[in-house]
């Protein structure tokens, strides 16, 4: 009897030949096999395995087939979130802003989100720069009993990159931290005055409070075939509230590990 059965997913195993019938009774076949590939990280747009079956104690496996189409991810990576957010991202919900209907990832809250990244060509350094959405009533510090309200940036088993408050709120009441905030240093040394370095100021038209947007950038020395990046919001209120988001997250690789850490934070060397 002939039956078709639908492969598993990635990663295939490409093998060569097939498999022998065993002899003696109660035996399982002995395969034969031979690798010839293990193929991951692909899209494979049809697989298909045809197998013939006899007695219990014999199996043959008659003919493979595999149509794999195999993209290499081309560089720098970008992504702006107009179309499907990418696996690449472990959080994949977007939201439109008020203003502007500027689709971006988020809105988060207090929660970790990552962009991994696989087989990565060779390289000594990684840039990555994006426009972080600070949304609504934002208090930095939090003098008053709220926050402090925390963001930080930080690529898996390399250094802390950014851990700063915001402020959204300066002037609001009678709590003079809101007038202040860490970025565009870190969190608790630096303080500035609210709204440091943005890029721009109540122009995504979010209630309460407003909205700030800040383009953010390092450099890290970088070699391996992967990396991965955590984006976190800590201390923060409900969304409804308090919120954060990315649009347009660009990553590139370079040959040259002295390239310059641009954009805020403070400009310096790679990190």
């Amino acid at each position: 009897m002939r039956q078709e059965i639908p492969a598993t997913s990635a990663p295939l195993l490409l093998w060569a030949a097939g498999a022998s019938r065993a002899g003696g009774q109660g035996r399982k076949p002995a395969p034969k096999r031979t690798a010839l590939q293990t193929l991951t990280g692909v899209g494979v747009d049809q697989r298909l395995r045809v197998v013939e079956s006899g007695p219990s104690d014999q199996l043959s496996v008659i003919s493979a087939v595999a149509r794999v189409n195999v993209t290499e991810r081309s560089w720098p990576y970008f992504a702006d979130f107009e179309g499907v957010v990418g696996p690449e991202w472990s959080h994949r919900q977007t939201d439109v802003t008020p203003l502007g209907k500027r689709r971006f990832l988020g809105q988060y809250g207090n929660e970790t989100v990552s962009l991994t990244l696989n087989g990565l060509p060779a390289h000594e350094a990684v840039m990555i720069s994006f426009d972080l959405f600070v949304i609504q009533s934002w208090d930095a510090d939090g003098t008053c009993g709220a926050g402090p309200d925390i963001w930080q940036l930080e690529p898996v088993g390399g250094p802390l990159l950014l851990r700063a408050t915001f402020s959204n709120t300066a002037g609001v009441g009678e709590c003079p931290g809101n007038a202040f905030q860490s970025f565009p240093g870190d969190y608790p040394e630096s303080v500035f005055p609210a709204q440091t370095g943005a890029a721009e100021r109540n122009t995504l038209g979010y209630p309460n409070f407003g909205d700030t947007v800040y383009a953010v950038s390092f450099a890290i020395r970088h070699g391996d075939p992967s990396v991965r990046f955590d984006f976190t919001g800590m201390g923060l209120e409900g969304i409804s509230d308090e919120s954060w988001g990315l649009d347009n997250v660009r990553v590139e690789l370079t040959a040259d590990p002295r390239c310059p850490r641009s954009g805020l934070p403070v400009p310096g060397g790679v990190v």
